[in-house]
């Protein structure tokens, strides 16, 4: 099987692997999935004035002004981790509605004890060490959350039924990582619950400033949640919003598209970062990149920098590049970079389509060559010209005119975002080479 991204994956036929030997290792990646046990969630009322600087750039306020607190007390979420507990406030905002909900909701802190502390701030949003007690005290639960040995939070609810009701939900939520990336990731949740009143929510004078912020003008209602499962997404990073609602519809529309795609296809900003990848190009990144598929980070620096070229070429420019790179076990990965509307996917963003081709034989340079998106006749021009012979030789070796081999040249290097054919041989020989 190998590995991921230098993790070792799970065996079928490895009892110890089955009986909770951990997946990916002493760091495990995302996603996570796990269990919790009495969970609160409760949802209340903010001041816009307030809440509303907390929000980076392209996030709104939702039209409810509404946040969310969420306690998540968890005796297991695998890999040895044990005995947790996270607590997050979250604003709702417009922008990226839940798969299930009207909003999305922007944590800009949580606090977790152990080590999804780590976890949460590496890959998901600012996470400080902390800690929470819940005690029950009949149909009454109370709950407070401490940071830095102080109470920064008090939380008092009644629970009012019905008892034990089924729940399902797919919730979003944006934060920034360690990285300083702005990213999102859906928490999807199974488990029972039981309605509650919220008789008390309070942010404490020791509560971070932005806990602070968030203070409720009123209180909405709770959930107490004895026991769920739940999955945290792989984060992804959060596209630029269009200017208006046509240009976020046809965004979506763009995603869906490739997402539809038989071929891999990315979208990448000028830095290599993965801004969003179908699944197929998920498939050939985690090849290519042993770094892992949210960065394409070649094994090469001389690759990286073409690569980076060719995206800052694409953004700036508009222009088309065509790069041909081997991934760790030496297959061929054919990758075409070209410029995207940045209303559709942001600034400096580039669509690149990505393809490994069955055999990376020189005899195979024709059929290679066609998923450069050449046709068959002007791949076999290219691949006898990039082979080194000159246009008079190759249209005498195929059977053609030289005024046509000469014009066909000039629709292959459009084709392929190049000027010279001691570019087309350099192609060619990387192929060859591969």
């Amino acid at each position: 099987m190998g590995d991921v991204d230098g993790r070792r994956r799970k065996h079928r036929d490895n009892l110890a692997d089955q009986l909770g030997a951990p997946l990916y290792g002493p760091a495990p990646a995302p996603p996570y999935i796990g269990l919790a046990e009495g969970m609160i969630y409760a949802s209340f009322a903010i001041d816009p004035d307030r809440a509303g600087p907390l929000l980076p750039p392209g996030l709104t306020l939702a039209p409810t002004r509404s946040a969310i607190l969420v306690i998540v007390p968890s005796p297991a979420i695998g890999w040895g981790i044990r005995d947790t507990v996270s607590i997050w406030p979250a604003i709702m905002v417009n922008e990226m509605p839940s798969p299930d909900t009207a909003e999305a909701g922007y944590v800009p802190l949580a606090l977790a004890k152990g080590p999804p502390c780590d976890l949460l701030h590496r890959h998901y949003m600012p996470t400080d060490p902390g800690s929470a007690l819940i005690r029950a005290e009949g149909d009454l639960i109370h709950a407070e959350a401490m940071h830095n040995g102080r109470i920064v939070l008090r939380l008092g609810l009644r629970l009012t039924g019905p008892d034990s009701a089924d729940m399902c939900s797919q919730d979003r939520y944006i934060g920034r990582n360690a990285a300083g990336d702005l990213v999102h990731h859906v928490v999807s949740a199974s488990g029972r619950c039981t309605a509650a009143q919220l008789l008390t929510l309070e942010f404490t004078a020791d509560a971070p400033p932005s806990w602070q912020a968030m203070r409720p003008t009123a209180l909405h209602f709770a959930l107490w949640i004895p026991q769920m499962l739940f999955n945290k997404s792989i984060p992804r990073p959060v596209l630029p919003s269009g200017p208006d609602e046509g240009s976020r519809a046809s965004r979506e529309a763009l995603l869906a598209i490739l997402d539809r795609q038989g071929r891999g296809c990315a979208l990448l900003n000028a830095s290599a970062q993965v801004l969003h990848a179908n699944p197929a190009a998920l498939a050939i990144l985690s090849r290519l990149s042993p770094g892992g598929v949210r960065r394409l980070l070649l094994p090469s620096p001389a690759d990286q920098t073409r690569l980076i070229q060719a995206l800052s070429q694409a953004a700036a420019t508009g222009a088309l590049s065509t790069l041909i790179l081997p991934d760790a076990e030496g297959r061929l990965t054919l990758l075409q970079i070209a410029p995207v509307d940045p209303i559709l996917a942001g600034p400096g963003t580039a669509l690149v389509v990505l393809d490994v081709p069955q055999s990376a034989r020189p005899a195979a340079r024709t059929e290679i060559l066609q998923l450069l998106s050449l046709t068959p006749g002007e791949a076999r021009i290219a691949a006898a010209v990039g082979g080194g012979l000159p246009p008079r030789e190759a249209a005498a070796r195929l059977g053609l005119a030289e005024s046509t081999v000469r014009s066909a040249l000039k629709v292959i290097f459009d084709k392929l975002g190049i000027r010279r054919q001691a570019e087309l041989v350099q192609i060619v020989a990387r192929l060859d080479a591969c």
